[in-house]
């Protein structure tokens, strides 16, 4: 009958959709694309495991170089303040022997021997050991101590030129380094003034003058800056004369100080003072050029 036939067509095309539809959404295919995703999220978990493996090391190395080149820093910091100040105690001994000289004191040879004696490699490092303590460098890893042997003394231009060389070992080795070398330097000119014989005729003169001085000198030896100051008792005063016959009188900066009845003289001055230390005996001697006197008078005792 048509009305059945039609009837059949129909339910055959219904029956294929469905099983159409049954095999693509199967139990099989399903399991199978879960199968998937879960092999490449452990591939690609794999390969970050991987890559972390070889970046973290790495990463950990760079951190514990970098924290440890703080320390390096801080070594540089604390050697080169030493190897400083060293140069400037340097410089001051330079000048105790060239004033040593120039008073003639040194004819037994003691003096000359004991600063040349400060000027020298050997004396520096042992000063350096002291200060900064006998276990420093094996503290903080120092190979060898500190190396002095580039350094000179009183050569070029009376410079004192203090070199320190070291190697500090680092605990790991980092890209095959495994110690940093360094190498630092202290430069300063010795404190032994001006030299007009050395000079050219381009160069200024060089005078002395003291910090609340009205005066200037030619000659550094002059009596009434290079002060020989002596001590008495109070008692002796009134009958004690300087050299030029003149009495001693109260000094204006200390007279009024309770003293232990103790004074000090010089032959040069007309003040008595009741500390060695007081400005009107100390000189803080600078030796500046000529032109640079701003009206002080020339001394009439070492300027004629």
């Amino acid at each position: 009958m048509p009305f059945q036939n039609h009837k059949n067509t129909n339910y055959n095309q219904t029956y294929n959709s469905l099983h159409t539809l049954h095999i693509l959404s199967s139990p099989n295919d399903k399991k199978s694309t879960k199968t998937e995703r879960v092999s490449s999220f452990i591939s690609q978990k794999a390969s970050l495991t991987v890559e972390a493996a070889m970046v973290l090391p790495i990463f950990i190395f760079a951190i514990c170089f970098m924290m440890y080149f703080t320390e390096i820093v801080k070594i540089q910091a604390e050697v080169g303040n030493e190897l400083y100040k060293q140069s400037k105690d340097l410089a001051l001994y330079a000048y105790v022997y060239e004033r040593a000289q120039s008073n003639d004191i040194i004819a037994s040879g003691q003096v000359e021997n004991l600063v040349s004696g400060m000027l020298s490699s050997l004396y520096v490092k042992s000063k350096i050991t002291n200060e900064l303590g006998e276990n420093y460098f094996e503290i903080n890893h120092v190979e060898g101590g500190i190396s002095l042997l580039l350094s000179s003394y009183m050569q070029e231009e009376d410079m004192i030129d203090v070199v320190g060389i070291y190697s500090i070992k680092i605990p790991f080795q980092f890209f095959q380094i495994d110690k940093v070398r360094v190498i630092q330097r202290a430069r300063i000119r010795a404190w032994t003034g001006y030299d007009a014989s050395n000079g050219s005729d381009t160069e200024e003169e060089m005078v002395y003058i003291t910090q609340y001085g009205s005066v200037y000198h030619v000659d550094i030896s002059c009596t009434h800056i290079n002060l020989s100051v002596s001590q008495i008792r109070e008692t002796q005063v009134s009958n004690l004369r300087n050299d030029s016959g003149g009495k001693y009188y109260e000094c204006e900066l200390c007279g009024d100080e309770q003293g232990d009845g103790s004074l000090f003289i010089t032959n040069t001055g007309d003040r008595y003072h009741k500390r060695r230390d007081c400005s009107g005996i100390r000189r803080g001697i600078i030796a500046i050029p000529i032109s640079q006197i701003e009206g002080r008078q020339r001394c009439q005792r070492c300027g004629n």
